[in-house]
């Protein structure tokens, strides 16, 4: 199947997006890639629900994103996202009210370089790490707003922890996985396949990973998929979709295993 929506670009209205990654940029890219669906995830946080959570989310609200204007462009649909975050009690920076203005929403709950998320005493702590992931993907799909949630975003990806993990996610067994997966299937809330989780590998060993084993036991258990390369550089851009490309194979994504959204 050849990929045709990317659903996590982050443009400079992310504190981490490069100043050129700008929709325009990202829309001329999509269209030599042959993507007929984008979406906009930048960062933020909903101040109407309470004031940031830390230095990173300052300035990174809702109101820029519902306010921007999107290109129109014949031939690719843009979508309005975002990238939502929880703090660390379970807290998600989102109202409703913002939440019905949306095209979609993804949820994050693997930001283990942020202590307002995860502290930093657990993120050293692989096997607290690994329980705290189970426990916040669980408060993600169970929140009184996860009707909104269109998918979690790099799902179980502790992002602080680039360097051990592997070792986090080995100890999450497919038992607990499966009860997880299960549970987002039931609230219809979809499962990214996330370019930047596979960046520490060479691409032919992208399948031998632990993080690969996360996306097959998903499938299993009957997820929808949404495809994103949460990039924030436009440089780099064709190497992540080439990497969602051959992902996609490796697991034998069809249409069927799609969420609805992107096959509108």
């Amino acid at each position: 199947m050849d990929i045709r929506h990317d659903l996590h670009m982050h443009t400079s209205l992310s504190r981490c997006g490069e100043d050129w990654a700008t929709p325009e940029t990202y829309i001329d890219i999509a269209r030599e890639n042959g993507l007929s669906l984008i979406g906009f995830a930048d960062h933020a946080w909903d101040t109407a629900v309470s004031p940031a959570i830390n230095d990173f989310y300052k300035g990174q609200d809702m109101e820029a994103i519902l306010h921007r204007t999107l290109p129109k462009e014949k031939g690719i649909r843009v979508l309005r996202g975002c990238e939502v975050e929880m703090d660390k009690n379970g807290f998600l920076g989102l109202s409703e009210e913002v939440a019905k203005q949306m095209d979609y929403i993804l949820a994050v709950h693997s930001h283990s370089q942020h202590d307002a998320v995860i502290d930093d005493a657990i993120r050293r702590d692989v096997k607290k790490l690994a329980e705290i992931l189970c426990t916040r993907f669980s408060l993600l799909v169970e929140h009184p707003l996860a009707k909104y949630i269109t998918a979690i975003a790099h799902p179980f990806f502790p992002s602080g922890n680039r360097d051990n993990f592997d070792e986090v996610l080995f100890r999450i067994d497919d038992e607990r996985l499966e009860n997880l997966f299960a549970d987002a299937t039931y609230n219809k809330i979809a499962i990214e396949i996330n370019a930047a989780a596979f960046d520490s590998y060479p691409v032919k060993a992208m399948h031998r990973s632990e993080m690969f084993r996360i996306y097959e036991t998903a499938k299993e258990c009957g997820c929808k998929f949404v495809f994103g390369t949460d990039c924030h550089d436009p440089d780099i851009y064709t190497q992540r979709l080439e990497r969602l490309q051959i992902l996609a194979e490796l697991l034998e994504i069809t249409e069927a295993d799609l969420c609805p959204l992107v096959l509108k």
